[in-house]
């Protein structure tokens, strides 16, 4: 009997105990439930969405810009390449597939074929439910209109690449050089522009409005070749129981028309053909000629040491220079001296000028009755930088 009983009181609790545990399960599916409606259903405030923006180009839909539907989403999938990892913008785009008549939509200007716009794009909730709230707006967002077909290479219309001859290297001048040798071809002036200028080559690259892709090294020889001739006119001193001096200078500026800095990434040195013609009375005339390849002077016999005659001396591009080319004096009862120099100064950053002085001075004793003469000229031809 004992036995029985204790069987019935534990089948009691047995019952007892199942609707107490499935409350309980049913209380933690409740809460899971919960859960789950509060993490993925809970109400999105558009004011607060980061979104990162670009451009939109609307061409593949081009025939259908009177469909605000499908250029709303047309901008929405768009934006949805860079904002892949915004769960939340993914459940706007879907709700406004499905729903499109529960949205306030504001589209920018849209632009006509091959141009561009910038507006404000924004999106409001307006059905009852509290999925969204407030205003998604993108500010400036960059519409355009343009066919993506693969454009031409500019190579296909600049097929001269070579400027045989350019006195002023400045980007305009290159530019309708660059036209003209290519007219023929079908270049306009709105399918290219230069991008790097400097003293060996030029890279053109395209506009935004060009019809072609891709860029265009462009080579050019005679830069800085057609210097023109320098030369001091002739310096004369003649005079007879008195003294006299005369002076002549004569100079060229040189146009560097993209810096000194750019010059120097190309060039070092001037290179020059030099000719001296100077005389006194006492010492005779004296003629020389010399360059690169030929930088001494001829030897002649002197009456004395007093002549420092002309040499090929190197002038390097990076300083200013100056240089005594010759110098010759006679003495004896009269004085005779003939002098000549060649100096080159960077008067600023895009100038550099070349500048030849000759001088002569005399005296003549009244004990003697000779004249004291004295003359000098100097030039500079075939200026090139090296």
């Amino acid at each position: 009997m004992n036995k029985l009983l204790g069987i019935l009181s534990s089948i009691s609790l047995l019952i007892a105990a199942v609707p107490v545990l499935v409350f309980e399960k049913n209380q933690i599916t409740l809460e899971k439930n919960n859960n789950y409606l509060n993490s993925e259903y809970a109400t999105i405030n558009l004011d607060e969405l980061n979104l990162k923006t670009g451009e939109v180009n609307l061409y593949a839909i081009r025939n259908k810009l009177d469909n605000e539907k499908k250029v709303t989403l047309k901008l929405l999938m768009d934006l949805s390449n860079s904002n892949k990892e915004n769960k939340e913008f993914s459940l706007i785009i879907k709700s406004v597939a499905k729903n499109f008549e529960d949205w306030i939509v504001i589209i920018p200007e849209l632009p006509l074929e091959n141009k561009k716009t910038v507006g404000l794009f924004s999106l409001t909730y307006i059905w009852e439910s509290n999925q969204f709230k407030g205003i998604l707006m993108l500010d400036n967002l960059l519409l355009s209109n343009e066919s993506v077909a693969v454009k031409l290479s500019l190579t296909s219309v600049i097929k001269e690449t070579r400027i045989n001859k350019i006195k002023k290297l400045t980007k305009e001048n290159l530019e309708s050089k660059i036209l003209f040798q290519n007219l023929q071809y079908g270049l306009e002036t709105r399918d290219f522009s230069i991008d790097t200028i400097n003293y060996e080559y030029a890279i053109v690259t395209v506009t935004k409005e060009s019809k072609y892709s891709w860029q265009v090294e462009i080579t050019y020889e005679s830069v800085l070749e057609d210097i023109v001739r320098v030369e001091a006119n002739l310096a004369r001193s003649d005079v007879y129981n008195s003294e006299q001096s005369d002076f002549k200078t004569s100079a060229v500026e040189i146009d560097i028309d993209l810096g000194k800095e750019k010059l120097l990434e190309k060039f070092k040195y001037i290179d020059y053909n030099l000719g001296a013609n100077y005389y006194t009375q006492g010492m005779g005339r004296f003629e020389y000629i010399v360059n690169k390849n030929n930088p001494e002077t001829i030897e002649y016999e002197y009456k004395d040491k007093s002549h420092l005659k002309p040499s090929y001396e190197i002038i390097e591009l990076i300083e200013n220079t100056t240089i005594n080319v010759f110098e010759l004096t006679y003495k004896n009862v009269n004085w005779e001296k003939d002098q000549g120099s060649l100096i080159t100064t960077w008067l600023s950053d895009f100038k550099l000028e070349i500048r030849l002085n000759v001088n002569t001075w005399v005296w003549a004793s009244a004990w003697n009755t000779t004249w004291a003469r004295a003359e000098a000229r100097l030039s500079l031809s075939d200026i090139k930088f090296s």
